[in-house]
């Protein structure tokens, strides 16, 4: 749960890949749910964050998980 922007910011310069995968977060009883999404569908912000690798990654591979048959997974709350 983490932000995916500053992930690429503080680890980029050091990447050799970078791993895309995209999910919906919505609240439910006790908690939240996370699922998994088709590229594009979900919350994370892949313009940005490609953008971003562009300017501090060395050359890198870019694996693109589009994995969404998953049922959502619950976090309770804190």
């Amino acid at each position: 749960m983490e932000d995916p922007l500053a992930a690429v910011e503080t680890l980029g310069p050091v990447a050799v890949m970078l791993h895309l995968r995209n999910s919906v977060v919505y609240e439910s009883r006790g908690g939240i749910e996370v699922q998994w999404v088709p590229l594009g569908e979900g919350v994370v912000h892949f313009k940005r964050i490609i953008a971003k690798a562009r300017e501090v990654c060395p050359p890198i591979t870019v694996y693109n998980k589009p994995i969404t048959g998953r049922p959502p997974c619950h976090r309770p709350a804190l």
